[in-house]
């Protein structure tokens, strides 16, 4: 929100659109846009437990960190075990072409 943006602010959306895909809902909420704001700011915010695995769970909070330099990186997001799980599971298949051109980008 301070109008510097790179690729940390990618990291930070990509975050946001885990939480909605896994959970269903908003990670950040409110009774209005200033107090939804508000919570972004803040940074808090809470996973059900019954949608978001621990693992999910770790690598959003560390995609949603305020600081963009401490935020996680992609390649250290790819390297998550939340996504070395989904490789191991046999899910990379499809896609491992674009993992592999996402970490050439990065």
């Amino acid at each position: 929100m301070s109008g510097v943006y790179g690729k940390e602010c990618d990291i930070w959306s990509l975050g946001v659109v885990l939480f909605q895909f896994l959970s269903g809902d908003f990670p950040f909420s409110g009774d209005d846009l200033p107090e939804i704001f508000e919570n972004i700011k803040r940074g808090e915010f809470e996973c059900d437990k019954d949608m978001i695995s621990d693992d999910a769970e770790d690598l959003i909070r560390k995609m949603l960190v305020l600081n963009p330099d401490k935020r996680i990186t992609a390649l250290k997001a790819l390297d998550h075990p939340w996504i070395k799980q989904s490789e191991r599971s046999g899910l990379k298949r499809k896609g491992t072409f674009k993992l592999h051109c996402i970490t050439q980008y990065y």
